[in-house]
């Protein structure tokens, strides 16, 4: 047979193309690997209380987005820098907004050694996909009978190897939904301000409360703790309609119970028989107005780095100690 004939012979190119077709859709997967990887491993999210501010899932898709347009080639780094490096920094820019926190996960696999040795396998992948779909004809002369059973055998040898790194890296991708789950799942009150109020009535009690407190003399000598007998004879008076209403919703006509149930406060007792009651706002928490006289109940977030507010739809009014909603 001579150079030409065997260069033209539809079985032995068939044998080829189907082994670079098993490869190139090896190489895919494994693409499609690295971009799972890296965008679910390695990403930076702004949460914010505010409704108009960009919810965290919709960030999530834009990264994703962002990394479907990438080469194998260049998700394989971006996976070797991010995801196989002691390098935890992610993108932070821009500035945040007090009502706004960033929370950033940077997934880590392996030990240095473990880390270096997979880099070594991607960087070695990466280079024979490269090498299949851009130089197959220049490495390999296709009318030399050799040379086509040099293509086969190296073939046959590229996919063995994208295997096995195939097999690896589906391991690993299977680990980081877990890893996230129990990531976010022991930081509770991180993407919003889980409030233990949710309605009006309740945050109108929980204003005048602290309104009553903070307006009394002993309040800064006392450390903050105020008498709750004497505020609620306050309360029945400005806002009876909100303690009422916050009475049928708790099922109880206590006012400690209903304070002990929003949470936002601490309650002692002190005193003979312990008949004294006090309360004063939990340090996690605190109410501030804006330049509008809007005001605005803040929580102090895990971390203590930063806070979270929630807007309460009202002003308050000093002169009539009123609530404006």
């Amino acid at each position: 047979m001579s150079n030409d004939q065997f260069g033209n012979n539809n079985e032995l190119w068939g044998d080829v193309h189907q082994k670079v077709g098993k490869c190139l859709v090896l190489f895919q997967r494994i693409e499609l690997l690295f971009k799972y990887a890296v965008s679910r491993g390695c990403f930076s999210l702004v949460v914010s209380t505010n409704p108009e501010s960009t919810p965290p899932i919709d960030q999530l898709k834009k990264n994703a987005n962002h990394l479907s347009q990438k080469t194998m080639g260049c998700v394989g780094r971006l996976f070797c820098d991010k995801i196989l490096s002691d390098n935890s920094s992610t993108s932070e820019d821009g500035d945040l907004s007090k009502d706004e926190i960033r929370f950033s996960v940077n997934i880590k696999f392996g030990t240095n050694e473990q880390q270096i040795v997979w880099k070594s396998k991607i960087e070695a992948i990466i280079l024979e996909r490269n090498k299949i779909v851009h130089q197959l004809f220049t490495t390999f002369d296709f009318n030399k009978p050799e040379d086509f059973a040099n293509a086969v055998s190296y073939l046959d040898d590229t996919h063995n190897e994208a295997s096995i790194l195939y097999g690896e890296l589906s391991q690993l991708a299977k680990s980081i939904p877990e890893f996230l789950k129990t990531s976010f799942s022991s930081l509770p009150h991180l993407f919003v301000l889980k409030n233990p109020y949710d309605s009006q009535f309740e945050k109108e009690l929980i204003v005048m409360m602290q309104y009553y407190a903070e307006s009394r003399r002993q309040y800064r000598k006392t450390n903050g703790w105020t008498n709750l007998a004497d505020t609620g004879s306050f309360l029945n008076r400005q806002c009876p309609s909100a303690l009422e209403q916050c009475k049928i919703k708790h099922k109880t006509r206590s006012i400690k119970r209903i304070v002990e149930n929003l949470a936002v406060f601490d309650i002692k007792s002190i005193g003979e028989n312990n008949q004294t009651v006090l309360f004063r706002m939990n340090p996690e928490y605190w109410i501030e107005k804006d330049t509008k006289n809007q005001l605005y109940i803040c929580k102090q977030l895990p971390d203590g780095k930063g806070y979270l507010q929630d807007d309460l739809g009202m002003s308050l009014v000093e002169e009539s100690t009123s609530i404006e909603q």
